[in-house]
This record gives C-alpha cells, structure tokens and sequence, in this order.
C-alpha cells in the first residue's frame, strides 16, 4: 500500500507540473518576450528530468535577456545534466562575469573544472566559493580533497574538520583517514617534529629519505615541510648543522614535486586519491 501510494504522490505531481507547462507555453504565447516564463518552464522541464527541453527553455530566456544571471546559471545546471562540461564551463563563467559575488556558481563551476581535471583552477573557485559563503561545508570538502591529492595532508585535514563542524557528515570519514595517516603513535618517536628531525639526520641520501617518506607520507607534506624549515631556523645551532638540515628540508620538497609530476591523469580523477589513501 505505501509503494502504491508514492507511485500515487509521483503521479500527482507530474501531472501538476504538465499543467503548470501547459500554462505557461500559453503564456508565452501570449507574451513571447518574457524571458521568465521560460525560466520557470525550464525549472519544472528540469525537475522532470527534460534536460533537453529545460536546456532550450533557459537559452531562449539568455537570447531575450543576455544578462539574465539566473538563466545563464540554469543553462550551466543543465548543459552539465547532459555532460556538455565545456557548455557548462561557459555558462558559469558567464554568471561570474555578470556577478562576482554570487554564492553558488564558484562551487558549481569548481566542480565542473574538477571533472575537465583542471584541479588549480577547481582549488580557486572552491576557495572563493568559502570566502563569499563561509558555510559553504560542500566546499570545504572539495578543497581538502583537492589538497589530499597534493599531498597537503595537514591542510586537507583542516578543511575536512571544518566541514564537519558546518554538518557535512561524509566529510567526517575522509578526516578519519587523513588522520590515521597522520597520528603520532605510527611513527617511532611518537612525536611527527622529533621524528622529522631524526629522519634528516639519519638520512645521508635523497634516496634514504625518499624511503622514509614513503612509509611516513606526512613527511613530504608541504605544510609539513614549511613548518619543519621554521623550526629549523628557530633552534639554536650551528651554521654547518642548520646548513644539512636545510639541504634535508630541500630533498623533501625535490620528492614531494618528484611525486606529483609523476601522478597519471587517472590518478587525478574524483576520489582517485581516497583509493590509494586506503590501498585499493
């Protein structure tokens, strides 16, 4: 019965949304200029999954009204529905020509630049995406996926938390994995600078150390390494001594960019990184 009643429910609501298509395809004929009719037919073709026909709808309402923001932004919507990325691409930047500060197109269009595997200019517009919607929990994921891929565990780390804090719960499972990659009780020394420190004097060669970072992939963290070079210049010692440490920290940035030139183009794809993160 609850099955028939929902079949019931669904049924009901097409039929309100075809009426309400009849109504407006009269109105447009009526009044062939208004670019909002054909904005809100485009919404329920949309919602009926007509992406075709949604998608015509919101370009008549763009030839009526060039700098019709929300028409542009809905055209994007659906060129996106129909896997046409690069139409996508166009219609979003259009809206952000048209309004800089609009809240939901730099995430929209971030995601459309992470599947053309763009990912710096994916990384910018998710940035954006936070300044203007400090909210934006989505968009915080997206950016500490983004950094994960990089290799930036501890700032990805950030951004996961700060998603979780705004209710994104998948984020949550991400900041687990990062952290067990990070927590202090895997390495020897059980403290990650002590443990660096260690790692730079033990390792005479590149190589050495490109081992260790293997098994400690915090060590080639680019955060990581900049905090690692501040402390470095802050403890007393010797020229000669804060010289090889210099030349260490400089090895693990040599490996850290050796590494991700190296990474393949399927490597980069949505969620490639959470798959070698848990070694599947």
């Amino acid at each position: 019965m609850r099955l028939q009643g929902l079949n019931s429910a669904g049924q009901f609501l097409e039929s309100v949304c075809t009426q309400l298509i009849t109504r407006y395809s009269r109105a447009i004929e009526l009044e062939p200029g208004q670019a909002e009719y054909y904005i809100k037919q485009g919404h329920i073709r949309y919602h009926l999954k007509r992406y075709t026909e949604a998608l015509a709808d919101f370009n008549q309402a763009v030839q009526l009204q060039p700098d019709n923001i929300e028409a542009h932004f809905y055209s994007g919507v659906a060129y996106e529905r129909l896997g046409r990325l690069h139409e996508t691409l166009a219609a979003y930047t259009r809206v952000v020509e048209l309004n800089p500060q609009h809240k939901d197109v730099y995430y929209n269009r971030g995601l459309t630049y992470r599947k053309l595997n763009h990912p710096d200019e994916a990384l910018a517009d998710f940035m954006h995406s936070v300044e203007l919607d400090p909210a934006a929990a989505d968009s915080y994921t997206c950016i500490g996926m983004l950094l994960l891929e990089r290799g930036r565990l501890l700032g990805a780390l950030t951004y996961f938390n700060r998603a979780v804090e705004l209710g994104e719960q998948e984020a949550s499972t991400y900041a687990a994995l990062v952290s067990s990659q990070l927590k202090p009780e895997r390495l020897p020394d059980g403290n990650v600078l002590k443990f660096a420190a260690n790692t730079l004097i033990k390792c005479s060669t590149q190589h050495q150390l490109s081992r260790e970072a293997a098994k400690f992939p915090v060590l080639i963290d680019p955060d990581f390494i900049a905090q690692l070079a501040e402390v470095i210049e802050q403890v007393p010692g010797d020229e000669l001594s804060k010289g090889v440490s210099r030349q260490r920290v400089g090895w693990l940035r040599q490996i850290y960019e050796q590494r991700s030139a190296a990474r393949t183009p399927a490597s980069r794809q949505p969620f490639g990184w959470l798959r070698r993160l848990i070694g599947t």
